[in-house]
């Protein structure tokens, strides 16, 4: 697990966002620059996407996974979906304050995560999928 270099990225991304997450919410950060939810909804999407295809076809969780551009694609957009919608219920559920622009506000982290979801799974093609001669995918 140690030795495989994407859960080395999952996890330098995950201190990353926490980092910008604890910055944001000491310094006011998410009030003062309004790019700065952008900004971390983007690296979260890519981190959930890039956590899911780690999941389902590098961990060894699921046995044997047919390793394709097609079902990467299906893994990191459910994954992005359900857990954006979820996010943003449970911003409800806490009871962060609903805002004029929350409609607005909702519809852009719900883009900006399916932007990373997509950065994230063009990562995972170029850099990280194998096909099934063992080879990574070299985009031919």
């Amino acid at each position: 697990m140690l030795r495989d270099r994407l859960f080395i990225v999952l996890f330098a991304l995950i201190a990353f966002i926490a980092l910008l997450h604890i910055l944001a919410i000491e310094f006011y950060l998410y009030r003062m620059f309004w790019w700065f939810d952008v900004l971390v909804h983007f690296l979260s999407g890519l981190w959930v996407s890039l956590l899911s295809l780690w999941i389902y076809f590098r961990s060894g969780y699921v046995k044997r996974p047919v390793q394709n551009i097609k079902q990467a694609c299906i893994v990191a957009a459910f994954s992005v979906i359900v857990i954006s919608v979820l996010w943003e219920f449970y911003q409800i559920i806490i009871g962060i304050p609903i805002e004029e622009n929350y409609v607005q506000d909702t519809i852009v982290d719900l883009v900006m995560d399916a932007l990373g979801a997509l950065m994230g799974f063009i990562y995972y093609v170029r850099v990280h999928l194998v096909s099934n001669t063992g080879d990574t995918y070299n985009g031919t």
